[in-house]
């Protein structure tokens, strides 16, 4: 998480991730509007496919240099509905969507990363928030990161993990020690982190302004700067 927070990669991966997905590839506009009126009930994954980006998005709030938009990617609809299935909440989907295009677990072994930096999960969360923060895995060492990689395996585990962490810290803080870890747990309002902050809101509430978006293949980003 440290190294890696993009929800849209470089110039040369956006044409590459357009050409695997279907639809528009929406950009946030800098006039703000309304987003669309959640559904009255939960529609059905049939229906959800058939709702797409949305026609316009606001800027970020507070944040209108942050690039971000829309695109449709294959095989993310199925990837969310396993994570509801498995307990995962909007702030779950909003920061496994910050992460990989088909909220998947199949990147590089810990994100390239190791001891308390390790990423596991479909959120890339870091073994420092794991291990302070999941019963089963509190009192390990930095050195026992591989214990981590059951998260990439078990959706339960990894959804399990993510609330652990959120109710120990809150969601602000949870949110600074995602982006930079036990660094970010002990400074977590630096102008980076606030910004991180703003891209994750932007994302929840772009997913929950539609049931629809919880379940099917409709991904938003936002470019957040690599931290440092």
């Amino acid at each position: 998480m440290k190294s890696l927070i993009t929800t849209f990669y470089t110039s040369s991966r956006r044409f590459g991730v357009a050409m695997l997905t279907s639809g528009l590839l929406l950009g946030c506009e800098k006039k703000q509007v309304e987003p669309a009126a959640p559904l009255v009930a939960p529609v059905t994954a049939d229906a959800a496919g058939d709702i797409h980006c949305p026609k316009s998005l606001p800027k970020v709030p507070g944040y209108p240099e942050l690039e971000c938009g829309c695109f449709e990617v294959v095989g993310l609809g199925g990837s969310k509905q396993a994570y509801v299935k498995a307990g995962a909440t909007l702030n779950f989907l909003a920061s496994a969507m910050m992460e990989t295009d088909k909220m998947s677990t199949d990147y590089p072994d810990g994100s390239g990363k190791r001891m308390d930096s390790f990423n596991a999960g479909a959120a890339k969360q870091n073994w420092y928030m794991i291990r302070t923060s999941y019963p089963a895995f509190r009192g390990l060492q930095a050195k026992d990161y591989g214990r981590a990689r059951q998260l990439n395996s078990n959706r339960k585990v990894d959804v399990a993990v993510y609330h652990a962490a959120i109710k120990r810290y809150g969601l602000d803080r949870f949110l600074a020690g995602h982006r930079n870890g036990q660094t970010g747990t002990s400074n977590p309002n630096t102008r980076d982190i606030n910004r991180f902050r703003a891209a994750f809101r932007w994302t929840r509430d772009r997913i929950g302004s539609n049931s629809a978006y919880r379940i099917n293949r409709v991904r938003f980003w936002v470019r957040v700067p690599e931290l440092k």
